[in-house]
């Protein structure tokens, strides 16, 4: 999986460089700057550094560089032309993804990580219980993010005992978006 992941990451960093010259990028005498969204997340920070090695390292005038700020923000930025590269993008959490994809405002041009699915988690034995440990299951019918409802005692707010409590994403990040209106279900 980690080679398949090299090599999308390497063809899409080659497609960047070989677009930059359509006039996406910015150009400060004879470097051309790409620059790369950093949201902030430990897995694109590396990934942005392994870009960052291969495109300063093994292209001539080319300089990869990162706009730090929020995925919200970045994704704006991107569509705006201000940013060139996504190297790590959650797309499940960009509400307007299906559209901005079909406008051409973005284009998709490989998936890093296959398995990488989102969702709520809770431990497997809250379903199943565990009779190797003596854990009994506590939400047999926990199915669907509406039957949460039905078992807020076993994930109770630490400030009210009456309340449950999802712990989802940073907030202002998308994910966030997505997680409360879930929750308004």
């Amino acid at each position: 999986m980690m080679k398949k992941s090299m090599v999308i990451l390497i063809l899409s960093l080659a497609m960047v460089v070989a677009l930059a010259g359509c006039g996406g990028s910015q150009t400060k005498g004879e470097v051309t700057t790409i620059t790369v969204t950093d949201n902030g997340w430990d897995s694109q920070m590396l990934h942005n550094e392994i870009a960052k090695f291969i495109v300063n390292e093994g292209y001539d005038g080319y300089e990869l560089v990162t706009s730090t700020g929020s995925s919200t923000m970045n994704w704006q930025a991107m569509i705006a032309g201000d940013v060139d590269l996504d190297i790590e993008s959650w797309t499940d959490n960009v509400a307007t993804y299906p559209e901005d994809l079909e406008k051409g405002d973005v284009v998709e041009i490989g998936v890093l990580v296959q398995d990488s699915a989102q969702g709520l988690y809770v431990p497997r034995y809250v379903i199943e219980g565990d009779p190797e440990r003596g854990i009994e299951a506590v939400a047999p019918d926990l199915v669907t993010v509406k039957d949460l409802k039905k078992y807020s005692e076993f994930f109770s707010d630490d400030e009210d005992k009456n309340k449950g409590r999802i712990y989802g994403s940073i907030p202002g990040w998308m994910a966030d978006e997505v997680i409360h209106k879930k929750y308004e279900l």
